[in-house]
């Protein structure tokens, strides 16, 4: 039966949902700046109606059922996607941004300036061979040109360290938001257990995901098990990195071997805590760590590979068809998706082969298969830029030492030498022949097991180089003694074993390059004569001319010219830079675009939120003056009865 008062019920229902409706509506416009807040509605509905004998079903009334929010997780979706991508070529734009001012090319101090220097000093040096002051300009021009490339590597190697601590930094900013996200849902299960949406909650953990998903790429799920209770997850590429209120976490380990043999010791690598490695390096990977990995570790698929020939057990493990010789004297082989672990390897550049010696033996399955160091990155990062570096101060040191040698009737030293690399004196003159050749050095050295000396300006190859042996020499100083074996006998009387002739053990990179310190302490040792003629003589140039024309020899390098070389890698690294300036530029318009979309769905229109209010107001209103009506209805029945 219906109450006496039932009139005046409907109506107050009527107050109660206006009032709802504009309670939302005002929180939507104190919130519509709020960033990642999204639009929330009262989902409504008559009230359960009252059975009347007479008439039926009678209506109660409205009442509101929950507040619900605006959100499409279709343009969600879309939207992380296209940030990923953001995320990752703003991060490579930053970098080569960087990497191009650290080369300062086509700037006053680049390399192509101190070969315009260095070439007009020997150009010079032909019409004044006789002055000093020339010798001099030519010898500091060589200087600046090996000191430029020493600065250049420095400050890649500080950036590829700055990369390196970023990855860190960028994974504690991914395991705080995984924390974040984790708190969140153990909040939003509890407000919801009534069945009610905490939709305020929601935004938060919503915009966390947002900015993760520059990070890394990312996807979200939500289940609902039997009893109503819904469970979100966040992914990583396919691996599980939030469960409900339960986060999984990563971390940074230092490599213990290098992946190139550019790079700085103790790289850092991504692994779950559970121990299993995260491949940023998956062409699925996307976002701002990738952006970083591959500037760090991007060698352009220039990474160590060859084929393997090798028996089962085997100490040894021979690789043919190398690509290239200059690696880590320890280091870690992957083969046939086994990591195998070598303490020292021997090369045979005729053969294009390499014998390492394992620290364990080499199991089966490995012959025929291809030996991999380090990771195929395609893309051009540090190391590449590095090994370019390097290449550049290998070959050009090469080819002008070895027309510098054949100065003064092949008596000349080499013109630049490895700073910081072995170097030591013969330490006797014999009349026979010499197997066994004795240097003493002030420091111990790290010299490799077989390779090639200079001494005295000319190449010698040895086969084994003992340990170095602290001795006390008959002058009471202490020195280094090393004992070298030459690839074939030399004769005593050999210009090279005069006693006290140095002896270098060369591995030029770009970090040691450096003019030969004899030279630079005597600038007659500044060879300009292919002849004996005196030092200085007008008539015998040739050999600076060989020298000046190197510059236009176009097989000097695999692409060209000196000039060309350094402008094919500046050229390379402006395309990158490009690339990644027109792919961050897309992605952004892409993804502001989606969000736009987005917006339309979830953002808050003030001027649509006001008329809402005005329209819930006058519902409001209505319902107050059908109150009053009902209250004079009540009243004058009331009185009729007296």
């Amino acid at each position: 039966m219906r109450s006496s008062f039932f009139g005046i019920g409907v109506a107050q229902q009527g107050l109660f949902s206006a009032r709802g409706n504009m309670d939302v509506i005002n929180h939507n416009i104190v919130n519509s700046k709020v960033e990642g807040y999204s639009r929330q509605y009262a989902i409504q509905r008559a009230s359960r109606p009252m059975r009347s004998l007479h008439r039926g079903m009678v209506g109660t009334g409205a009442e509101i059922l929950t507040v619900d929010q605006y959100r499409s997780g279709y343009l969600d979706s879309k939207y992380r996607n296209f940030n990923k991508d953001l995320g990752e070529y703003k991060s490579k734009e930053e970098l080569l941004k960087q990497m191009e001012s650290i080369f300062n090319e086509p700037y006053s101090n680049g390399l192509s300036t101190y070969l315009d220097r260095l070439y007009a000093g020997l150009q010079t040096l032909t019409t004044a061979p006789n002055e000093d002051a020339a010798r001099t300009n030519v010898v500091q021009l060589l200087k600046g040109f090996a000191d430029v490339i020493n600065d250049t590597s420095k400050k890649l190697r500080t950036l590829q360290n700055d990369v390196n601590f970023e990855i860190k930094s960028t994974v504690d900013q991914i395991n705080s938001y995984a924390e974040q996200i984790a708190a969140l849902n153990q909040q939003i299960q509890d407000s919801e257990i009534g069945g009610h949406k905490a939709n305020d909650l929601r935004d938060q953990r919503n915009r966390l995901v947002d900015k993760l998903s520059e990070i890394v790429p990312v996807a979200t799920r939500e289940d609902i098990d039997a009893l109503g209770q819904k469970t979100f997850h966040v992914s990583i590429n396919g691996a599980q990195l939030v469960h409900g209120p339960i986060a999984s976490y990563l971390e940074v380990r230092a490599r213990e071997y290098l992946n190139n043999p550019e790079d700085n010791a103790g790289l850092f690598d991504v692994y779950w805590k559970t121990g299993q490695q995260l491949n940023v390096s998956a062409n699925s990977f996307a976002g701002k760590l990738k952006g970083l990995v591959d500037l760090r570790d991007g060698v352009n698929n220039r990474n160590f590979r060859g084929l393997v020939d090798s028996m089962p057990g085997a100490m040894n493990l021979t690789v043919k068809n190398v690509n290239r010789f200059d690696l880590p004297k320890v280091g870690k082989l992957t083969i046939n998706g086994q990591e195998i672990e070598y303490e020292d390897y021997e090369i045979n550049e005729a053969t294009k082969e390499i014998k390492f010696k394992l620290k364990n033996p080499a199991p089966a399955g490995l012959h025929g298969k291809y030996a991999i160091m380090g990771e195929d990155k395609a893309f051009r990062g540090i190391p590449y830029y590095l090994g370019r570096l390097n290449e550049l101060s290998r070959i050009y040191a090469q080819k002008m030492n070895g027309l510098h040698q054949k100065g003064r009737e092949n008596t000349g030293l080499p013109l630049f030498v490895g700073q910081g690399n072995y170097a030591g004196k013969v330490a006797v003159t014999t009349a026979g022949t010499v197997t066994n050749l004795k240097v003493y050095s002030d420091e111990a050295g790290d010299v490799p097991s077989k390779g090639k000396l200079t001494i005295h300006g000319q190449d010698v190859e040895y086969t084994a180089a003992s340990a170095p042996t602290l001795v006390t020499l008959p002058d009471g100083s202490k020195k280094y003694e090393r004992t070298f074996t030459p690839a074939a006998p030399l004769p005593g009387t050999d210009s090279r074993m005069q006693e006290g002739a140095t002896v270098r053990v060369q591995d030029i990179n770009c970090d040691n390059l450096t003019v030969n310190p004899e030279i630079a302490a005597d600038l007659k040792k500044l060879e300009l004569h292919y002849s004996k003629k005196p030092i200085g003589d007008k008539s015998d140039t040739a050999l600076l001319h060989d020298m000046i024309s190197l510059r236009q020899d176009t097989k000097f390098f695999d692409r060209g010219t000196p000039d060309n070389f350094v402008q094919a890698y500046m050229g390379e690294m402006g395309i990158d830079k490009s690339q990644a300036t027109s792919f961050r530029e897309s992605s952004g318009d892409l993804m502001r675009m989606v969000d736009i979309q987005r917006m339309s769905v979830s953002g808050v229109n003030a001027d649509e939120e006001i008329s809402e209010m005005m329209a819930y107001m006058r519902v409001y209103q209505y319902s107050a003056k059908a109150m009053s009506v009902f209250d004079q209805i009540y009243e004058t029945t009331i009185n009729i009865g007296r």
